[in-house]
């Protein structure tokens, strides 16, 4: 009976011992976490520098700039390239993990027109966001209505900069829905507005059969 509580007293001493050992790693840790939850990672800000546009066709995955003035009507896109560059930090600390990140002067608004009559419900030069998507592929293959203002927000890759005076391209696509009540020639004028009033214009001839 006196050797069973000997082992005993043996086991329980030993659990003890360990708990002591691990009390000291458990605090660290746990110090660890509170200053790593305290700790504010940095902030970029960054710039919308131009945007340029050009013919695309999407009956591929991905999409294809076009390399002639004529697609067929519903497999035609405008290809949109943004470039940002980053304007300076705050004084947190740099982790590659993080998208934390601030617009200076952002997309307001995103339109496209006609310089002639797209259908009966679309005379020249009104909008016809609602008869474009926006195409994202890039980090993956999504598509969202243009109406709903879905391109306000490009989603460069900040995690690729080298350094804070680095540019950045991102590209999608307007892909276009419905196929004009009239087919042939066509002239596409594509505006992006910031919030500071600056605007992005451009005009696209293309041919639609």
């Amino acid at each position: 009976m006196a050797h069973k509580m000997r082992l005993t007293n043996c086991k329980f001493n030993c659990a003890n011992n360990l708990m002591n050992l691990r009390h000291p790693f458990i605090f660290v840790v746990l110090i660890c976490m509170l200053l790593m939850a305290c700790t504010k990672a940095r902030k970029y800000t960054y710039e919308i520098i131009g945007a340029t546009y050009s013919n695309a066709d999407k009956s591929g995955v991905p999409p294809v700039s076009l390399t002639s003035d004529s697609v067929r009507s519903l497999s035609y896109a405008i290809k949109c390239t943004c470039s940002a560059l980053l304007t300076g930090h705050d004084d947190g600390f740099d982790d590659v993990y993080e998208d934390v990140f601030s617009t200076q002067s952002r997309i307001e608004a995103m339109n496209i027109y006609s310089l002639t009559d797209f259908d009966s419900t679309h005379p020249a030069y009104s909008s016809l966001n609602d008869r474009f998507n926006v195409l994202f592929t890039s980090p993956e293959y999504k598509v969202y209505p243009l109406s709903g203002n879905n391109f306000i927000w490009p989603d460069f890759n900040f995690h690729q900069k080298r350094n804070d005076a680095d540019s950045f391209k991102e590209t999608r696509y307007f892909t276009l829905l419905y196929q004009p009540e009239l087919l042939g020639s066509r002239t596409f004028i594509i505006e992006l507005t910031k919030t500071d009033s600056t605007k992005y214009i451009d005009t696209l001839n293309i041919k639609l059969y």
